[in-house]
């Protein structure tokens, strides 16, 4: 019984996995539309949690950052990291992401990094590609 049952299983993913009409039907439904210069436009969704915090760090950016001066020890300012990073790699990481980079985010921070990680005007590089995975 349960041989006919293996074999019946195997026969079945087989005549499934060849069907090219229900291949071609996925490849239609998952065509991007492509605008000018090549670019694919992505669907926007509404997402009220992303537009808060990206409203959230736009009125930071624009109110409360200029009177606070450039005090900032990294290169990328904590509050356009915060941006890069959750356009890199959504809200949920972006946002962890941005706390731990606030936990940093100090004068110390200058005396415990790597020379070579620091430009000529004594700020720290910090860009958002060394935190992408490497293969």
């Amino acid at each position: 019984m349960i041989r006919l049952l293996i074999i019946f299983l195997c026969c079945a993913t087989v005549s499934f996995a060849q069907n090219t009409a229900y291949d071609l039907q996925l490849l239609g439904e998952q065509q991007q539309k492509v605008g000018a210069f090549g670019k694919v436009k992505k669907k926007r969704s509404f997402k009220p949690l992303s537009i808060l915090y990206a409203g959230t760090l736009g009125f930071y950016q624009n109110q409360i950052s200029p009177q606070w001066g450039a005090n900032c020890a990294f290169e990328l300012t904590c509050s356009r990291f915060s941006a890069e990073m959750v356009k890199e790699y959504g809200l949920a990481k972006g946002f962890f992401m941005t706390f731990d980079r606030l936990g940093r985010c100090n004068k110390l921070s200058v005396y415990e990094t790597l020379p070579l990680r620091i430009n000529p005007q004594g700020k720290i590089i910090d860009p958002v590609s060394f935190y992408r995975l490497k293969k």
